[in-house]
């Protein structure tokens, strides 16, 4: 880990030549950190080869699981090079991607030109004054004619070296099981019932990861469960045992227990930040035997049914790790894979009675341990000769057999009461599960025993260390980035830049933009500044600028001052859902800053007025959004909104309510349909609600971080303003559905295209004064196009083209941009 980070260090700090000159003039500005600007691939793939050493079998690049990540590449098809340069891939192996493909292509360059060459391509990349001419580098280094022919050399320089199967000789047959799902990702954890069912987690990507039922073919849902990674056990009496995170203290994730009934689906919570990883069922079901990781300590604990702790078996020693456990089914022995230093993990024997441990199998990365139906017996997975297979292992007399001879790989063995087994194996598309019956397994005797894991680290010199001293947030707070904002139309032109920043450990954190308007020489901007998700403060300056009826010429500019101070309290915080209270103040103040007298006639002046507000906002969310989602799906976000101006400065001292509920609802794997309400009172001495445009107030800005003092709505197909009164309704339905998803770009461009979706929109909305219902609506009608877009290999944003016509009089066609950045 220190190797791999520390490699990130010296290559993104690393300059030469012209970056380094320029830096003794304008210190660490961001553009002059030449290795900043190039695909995540480059960056994650030599500190990932960096930190591979196979001689003392550290490190991904030797691993079995890359290995058998690759091997699925490989077969599956090498993806192009304008796809693994792109951050964001949300399909299967999505975040991976560029270290497993990163850390090959390091691989190829020191093999195909010569050990040193990595670092030639860091050290040529240094001097590099233009950001993002990284297929230059790669094409003057390695002396080729392109990136393409690189690409290509390296898919055949793949292709060869993972042709063959470790371990499989020549003339021999794979032995693997049939694949029973298909959601790929992360399905994990089978557990097999006596009634023939199976039990898995299921995490697609699509769906909220859940507990599934396979029998006979049939596949149905058993509960949902938010979060993973999660374990499940089984018994006959007690039903479902599941180990998942939780949120506990409204930031930290432990895991705790939960009971789910497998009839109903009905999940009961056992414990409270437990930090339990792993856990089992007693024979009986009447108790729990878990492992706890706190911090670096492991220990091995016995609960009650109900999750309360009894003793402690067993604390480890000398930096000893618990992983995945089982109780026998004569409630006489527990298994575990248990990781020791020097030696890495194996699969041993815990007697309750003697509290002491007896190592069964060591074996390369041996985990995953259940027992046999008849206890005599464990089956286990392991990398032993580099390919991860199922093993099982007598416990009278402790010899092994391998059962399976995979290809990928074959992990989380679970035997059923008629001998089939149950595993989860691994493609392309991530992990599904299996069935092997037994008759069909391998039963070959385990040959050579490797040690399982790392070997000792090289001896190090001791080094002197510092006084500790209290943490300070200063020197991580300074800006690492800015942005350029440019605006140009009739009458006015805007140049301005955009930055943010967080201390390194996220306590403080601050987003900042600033512009100068220099056809009338005004000055805007926004800030924002939130500690530890509880305080936020935000102050703001915008223009609007309008024309006149014909939009032939400006006449007016108003400006507009913001600022805001909210605090936040969680009164629920979990996977599946959150319940906030915010409370706060927040000040405006608005007036005209230029008039244009030479109309005729003039502008009429328009009014100068300030507003105060207290506020205080409740905040329900169960929404998701999951890796391949088009939008949230699956639940609603609701907020309710008091304020009131009584007794603070300003010209408005009246109270005002808003309620605003969004309902999503999944019509297919991605589509979702949309459901808006949105209705708002005030009383006649409060600012009134102002209805009409294609945003809210402060949409597209960080002023859209406000919570109080909203009164700007919009309604698309209709004008800015077109509407206001002291009660206000907005109601709308939009479904969204998935067009393209081609997680594709340029090659000599750094610029992509994640996903592409369209939603057709129908709202129609009303400001009044008087009574519970408008004198009319205004309808209107709407497509948009919104893109998921990566940028500068490291950038993903939204932007949405739409076009909105109003239906109703004074309704007209409106084409609008949305962009949302990563604030």
């Amino acid at each position: 880990l220190i190797t791999h980070e520390y490699t990130h260090v010296l290559q993104l700090d690393k300059a030469s030549g012209a970056p380094r000159v320029m830096r003794h003039i304008f210190g660490r500005f961001p553009l002059l950190f030449p290795g900043n600007f190039q695909p995540t691939l480059f960056l994650e793939g030599l500190a990932v080869y960096n930190e591979t050493d196979a001689a003392r079998g550290v490190g991904r690049g030797q691993g079995a699981q890359y290995g058998m990540m690759m091997r699925a590449e490989v077969d599956s098809g090498v993806r192009p090079y304008d796809q693994v340069t792109m951050t964001g891939v949300s399909f299967w192996p999505g975040g991976t991607l560029p270290y497993l493909y990163g850390v090959n292509f390091y691989q190829y360059v020191a093999q195909r030109y010569g050990e040193p060459t990595p670092y030639r391509l860091v050290d040529n990349y240094s001097h590099q004054i233009v950001p993002f001419l990284t297929n230059m580098n790669l094409d003057h280094v390695l002396d080729a004619d392109d990136v393409e022919d690189i690409w290509r050399d390296f898919g055949d320089f793949l292709r060869e070296s993972y042709r063959a199967t470790p371990g499989v000789g020549t003339g021999e047959a794979l032995v693997q099981g049939v694949r029973l799902t298909h959601y790929g990702y992360r399905t994990a954890s089978p557990v097999a019932a006596d009634d023939g069912s199976v039990y898995f987690i299921r995490q697609d990507a699509y769906h909220a990861p859940a507990v599934m039922r396979w029998r006979a073919g049939d596949i149905t849902r058993v509960a949902d469960i938010y979060a993973t990674p999660a374990r499940l056990d089984w018994n006959r009496h007690a039903g479902l045992l599941l180990s998942r995170p939780e949120v506990c203290d409204d930031y930290d994730f432990y895991f705790d227990l939960y009971r789910i009934d497998p009839a109903d689906g009905d999940v009961t919570r056992l414990t409270h930040c437990a930090r339990y990883h792993n856990a089992a069922w007693s024979p009986d079901g009447t108790a729990i035997v878990a492992s706890r990781l706190d911090g670096a300590h492991s220990s091995l604990v016995l609960l009650n049914g109900s999750g309360e702790l009894q003793t402690t078996l067993w604390d480890a020693e000398d930096g000893a790790i618990l992983g995945a456990l089982d109780w026998s089914p004569d409630g006489t022995s527990i298994v575990a894979s248990v990781w020791r230093r020097h030696r890495g993990w194996a699969i041993e024997l815990f007697d309750p009675g003697t509290h002491r441990w007896r190592v069964l199998a060591l074996q390369r990365d041996a985990s995953q341990p259940r027992f046999t139906p008849d206890g005599r017996a464990v089956l286990f997975t392991s990398a032993q000769g580099g390919v991860f297979n199922l093993r099982r292992v007598d416990i009278a007399d402790g010899t092994s057999v391998t059962l399976t001879r995979v290809r990928s790989g074959a992990f989380a063995p679970a035997q059923a009461p008629d001998g089939t087994l149950f595993y989860i194996g691994y493609s392309a598309e991530g992990f599904d599960l299996h069935s092997l019956p037994a008759v069909e397994a391998l039963h070959e005797p385990v040959g050579l025993v490797e040690h399982a894991g790392m070997h000792a680290a090289p001896s190090v010199a001791p080094v002197e260390t510092t006084a500790v001293r209290d943490y300070s947030p200063w020197a991580s707070l300074t800006p690492r980035y800015w942005f350029p904002e440019l605006a140009i139309g009739p009458d006015q032109g805007l140049l301005g830049v955009s930055t943010s920043g967080q201390d390194s450990l996220g306590i403080h954190g601050y987003a900042a933009d600033v512009h100068h308007e220099f056809v009338h020489n005004l000055n805007g901007g926004d800030f924002i500044y939130t500690f530890s998700d509880r305080f936020q403060f935000a102050l703001g300056r915008s223009h609007e600028f309008s024309d006149t009826s014909d939009n032939k010429y400006l006449s007016r500019i108003r400006r507009k001052d913001a600022a805001e101070f909210v605090a936040s309290y969680p009164l629920l915080s979990a996977t599946a859902h959150a319940l906030d209270v915010d409370a706060g103040l927040h000040r405006e103040h608005d007036h005209d800053v230029y008039a244009n007298i030479a109309l005729t006639p003039p502008p009429v002046g328009a009014a100068e007025f300030s507003s105060t507000v207290a506020g205080i906002r409740l905040a329900w969310n169960n929404a998701h959004r999951w890796p391949v989602s088009v939008s949230p799906n699956d639940g609603r976000r609701v907020q309710l909104i008091a304020e009131t101006g009584r007794g603070l400065p300003g010209d408005f001292p009246g109270n005002a309510y808003r309620m605003d509920w969004n309902e999503y609802l999944r019509t297919g794997r991605e589509s979702v349909l949309k459901l808006r309400y949105t209705e708002a009172y005030a009383t006649r001495d409060a600012e009134p609600y102002v209805l009409g445009g294609t945003r809210d107030t402060g949409a597209g800005t960080l002023l859209q971080n406000f919570v109080f003092g909203q009164r700007g709505f919009a309604l698309r197909g209709y004008p800015d303003g077109a509407f206001s009164g002291y009660r206000m309704r907005i109601e709308g339905l939009a479904w969204q559905v998935p067009i393209l998803h081609p997680e594709r770009g340029f090659i000599t461009v750094p610029f992509g295209l994640h996903q592409l979706s369209a939603q057709v929109f129908v709202e129609r909305g009303s400001a009044w004064n008087e009574g519970g219902s408008p004198a009319r609506y205004y309808n209107s009608v709407g497509l948009e196009a919104d893109a998921a877009l990566n940028l500068l290999y490291l950038l993903n944003f939204n932007l949405g083209l739409g076009v909105a016509h109003g239906t109703s009089p004074g309704g007209e066609d409106q084409l609008y941009v949305r962009l949302t950045l990563p604030y």
